[in-house]
Parts: structure tokens; sequence; C-alpha cells
């Protein structure tokens, strides 16, 4: 039988803070003290319930809210472990392509092209990039992975005044080919995050349910003149990477 004890914690029931809520930091707290190890078996659902004298609704959200997050992974007709996938994080400020990103971190960056064209872009990519009404962009679309493991989907939008070809390699850095092959300096960007719910088109992608949590960011960048030459647009789903940043006083 798996071990059911979490340390000496134990839920508080007089608190406004919610059950679940507690029983998802106690388990999280476990895991990343290494008490509960990397592809461990984690206690049942029962006998979380049982030990906790909880509702199995509570212990269900706050295990999901932990696959979710991809501290652990279900596996059909055997129970629920610690997840063995490393949760990628990007340190903020930092602006990296993704390619340097992962390489930085040791992996094996990848991408899958999805589709490279020219068209029409919408109001709001013509007045992210500062384009006039005629303007085109090349909007290149690629699946990305690491070390094997689907990360990301990034759709990028950059001004087809900058003479991208649609026949170069979009297979490692963008930001490498703007520079080295086209001589364009990257010098700043500027980048929001939200959470959202993969739609059926990116859970398709990403190889996740319909709805599943994904952060999406959007990033314009810059080049010498304050002068927009790029936006893109990521869904990184949500159990294999964060973002983080430090803050000073």
């Amino acid at each position: 039988m798996v071990k059911t004890q979490i340390g000496k914690a134990r839920l508080k029931f007089d608190i406004a803070i919610p059950l679940y809520y507690q029983l998802k930091e106690m388990v999280r707290q476990q895991i990343e003290e290494g008490v509960w190890q990397v592809g461990g078996l984690i206690p049942t659902e029962q006998q979380l319930q049982k030990e906790y004298g909880i509702s199995r609704s509570t212990v269900r959200q706050a295990i999901n809210e932990l696959v979710n997050e991809g501290y652990l992974v279900k596996k059909q007709g055997k129970g629920t472990f610690v997840s063995t996938v490393k949760r990628l994080s990007e340190d903020l400020p930092k602006l990296h392509s993704f390619t340097e990103e992962m390489l930085l971190k040791g992996l094996k960056p990848e991408a899958k092209v999805i589709s490279v064209k020219e068209i029409t872009p919408s109001k709001r990519v013509a007045q992210a990039l500062h384009l006039k009404e005629e303007e085109k962009v090349i909007r290149i679309e690629r699946l990305r992975s690491a070390d094997g493991e689907i990360i990301c989907i990034l759709t990028s939008y950059l001004p087809s005044s900058l003479g991208i070809k649609l026949e170069d390699d979009f297979t490692g850095s963008l930001y490498n080919l703007v520079e080295m092959k086209y001589q364009i300096p990257i010098i700043k960007g500027k980048q929001s995050i939200e959470a959202l719910a993969a739609n059926k088109y990116e859970a398709n992608l990403l190889r996740v349910k319909r709805g599943f949590p994904v952060l999406c960011m959007i990033r314009i960048t810059y080049t010498t003149g304050n002068k927009p030459i790029e936006i893109v647009e990521g869904r990184y789903r949500a159990d294999r990477y964060k973002y983080s940043i430090t803050l000073e006083r």
C-alpha cells in the first residue's frame, strides 16, 4: 500500500483557505522536497479521502490541478504518478529566442514548421508592427519541442519589407536568421502573458485535451530606432513551462 501520510501537516477545517488548496499545497511541497520521488506512485484518491476525512471531489480537484500544473501525471489503469517531465522556466526579463533558451538549459531544441506564407495582416498585427494599410507580412507557424517533449506553438508575423524569404530555413532560431542572414539587430522586446484554455486546434498540436491550460505569450520585438519587426504569439503547455522574474526593491 502506498504511504498516505503527508509529513506531519494536517488540513485545517477552521480557516478560510479551501481544503482542496491546502491538500494541493501539501502534495506539491512533498514533491518539491523529494519526499514523493519522481516517477513514484502517489496514494489513490480513496486513500487520501480516508486519510484526511474529506470528500472525493475535494481530493480530485487538488490532484487535477497538480496534473494541469505538471507535478503529477495520470496513467490509465495504473494510478497517478509524480511527473518525470521537467517543467521548464524562462527567466524574465532576458530576451532569448526559443532555440537560444533551450540551448542555455542544455536541451535540444526542435521545430516543426506548420506553415509559412505571406498574408494581409489583421488590424491588430498591422498596428503592432506600425504597418501601412497595403503592407503584408510573413506568417510563420511552428511547433516547438525540447528533448522530444512538445512545449509550445509559436506564430510569428514579420513585415514583408524585411526581405525574409518564404523558402528560408525556419527550423532554427528565428532571431539568429534575422540578425545573421539579414543583418537586422534585435534590441528589445515587450511581452505580455496570460492564462487561457487550449482550443481544439491548439490541443491537437500540443497533444492535450481541449480546454487544457496554456500560457499565452505575446511579444513584440524591436530593432534600432524603436522599430517593431516581429510580433509572435505563443501557446505554451502550462504543465511544461513557466515564467519567473526577479524583483528588486
